[in-house]
């Protein structure tokens, strides 16, 4: 988890950690799993993600146009 506000990162930074969350996250966790522990929010779209598709193309297409907000259900 990034804490932009406790630490010295700039906008780029953050930018540049993201990118890399996104790219490494696939192998980490399956999309199933993730679907079913969190909801996903996508900020731009002002939507829900439900489906395992539309969370492959948010972490996984070629454009970065995706903001996402995580809630885990835990």
């Amino acid at each position: 988890m990034l804490a932009p506000k406790d630490s010295i990162l700039t906008a780029e930074d953050i930018e540049i950690e993201k990118r890399n969350m996104k790219k490494l996250f696939p192998y980490i966790e399956s999309f199933n799993a993730f679907l079913i522990t969190n909801e996903i929010l996508d900020v731009i779209e002002r939507r829900k993600i439900t489906g395992r598709h539309r969370l492959l193309k948010a972490f996984c297409g070629e454009k970065s146009e995706h903001e996402l907000f995580i809630i885990c259900n835990n």
